[in-house]
């Protein structure tokens, strides 16, 4: 059942990414008018919420995979889920760093 909402969730996620210029402007428009921030603050917030969802549909598709990949035993010595969580620490070192760097 899980694999399920996954799925849905998946398709959800790559139907709202496909009219991305319009999410980003109907929720810039809901942000400035919501908050009375500038119109470029609601862009850049919708800009980041557009790329989080991003993320969020390549992380449920790697899940897939790696579900996928363990219930046929191809990887008996996880060696590919080891690789994979080593890239994800990467990222995350990555994503740290330039956080710090203006």
């Amino acid at each position: 059942m899980k694999d399920i909402y996954t799925n849905l969730l998946r398709l959800a996620l790559a139907a709202g990414l496909t009219q991305r210029e319009l999410f980003i402007e109907k929720v810039s428009a809901f942000l400035s008018e919501k908050t009375d921030s500038s119109p470029e603050n609601g862009e850049r917030i919708a800009a980041g919420l557009v790329s989080l969802a991003e993320s969020l549909k390549d992380e449920l598709f790697l899940r897939e995979i790696f579900a996928a990949q363990s219930r046929s035993g191809s990887d008996p010595d996880g060696t590919l889920a080891s690789r994979i969580e080593e890239l994800n620490e990467t990222l995350r070192e990555l994503t740290a760093a330039l956080k710090q760097h203006p």
